[in-house]
């Protein structure tokens, strides 16, 4: 048995954060209003469904976690901040963290390919049940490869981003490091 104390840092060191060290990793983003009890159920055979779906393949982690926020996380700053663009209702205040871990690199295609299959999935659960975020920013730590920058930060946020990108880097030295790019 773990030795617990009433400190913050030893709760953190109790977490397995390491838990996926040596897996190859995809993350997903899905926005929602807010979390109701069949979206919980849901949420609940997602991660048994594909749990199994990965099983085939060298995936042997499947998250899906509930980030619940107030409705007004988007209030608080009266100026522009990096993350959502937008502040509207469209954008969601509350999320879906997906993450699925795999070990082999021939696997990547099949394993990106069920994350995509269960976020679709998703995505269209949370619309019929009433929830118009469908067209949600997607948080850039979360996003899945070969997302579009424009699904990351907004046609209008792009737009300056790529301004200034381009006022202060006129070489397109930036584009040679890793990370989402703004052209």
């Amino acid at each position: 048995m773990m030795d617990l104390k009433t400190t913050y840092s030893s709760l953190i060191l109790t977490l397995p954060t390491n838990i996926t060290g040596g897996y190859r990793g995809a993350f997903h983003w899905v926005a929602l209003t807010e979390f109701t009890v069949p979206i919980l159920e849901m949420l609940n055979n997602q991660t048994t469904f594909y749990g199994k779906a990965v099983a085939p393949y060298s995936g042997q982690f499947v998250s899906y976690e509930g980030i619940p926020f107030l409705t007004n996380v988007y209030d608080h700053a009266e100026t522009e901040t990096a993350f959502p663009s937008l502040r509207d209702s469209s954008q969601g205040s509350s999320f879906i963290n997906v993450f699925y871990g795999w070990r082999n690199p021939a696997d990547d295609d099949a394993m990106l390919q069920l994350g995509a299959e269960s976020v679709a999935y998703m995505k269209q659960f949370i619309a019929d049940a009433g929830q118009d975020v469908g067209d949600a920013l997607l948080y850039p730590n979360c996003a899945p490869p070969g997302t579009a920058a424009v699904d990351i930060y907004g046609t209008a946020a792009l737009e300056r981003l790529q301004s200034i990108q381009l006022a202060v880097d006129p070489t397109n030295v930036m584009n040679l490091t890793g990370g989402w790019k703004f052209y």
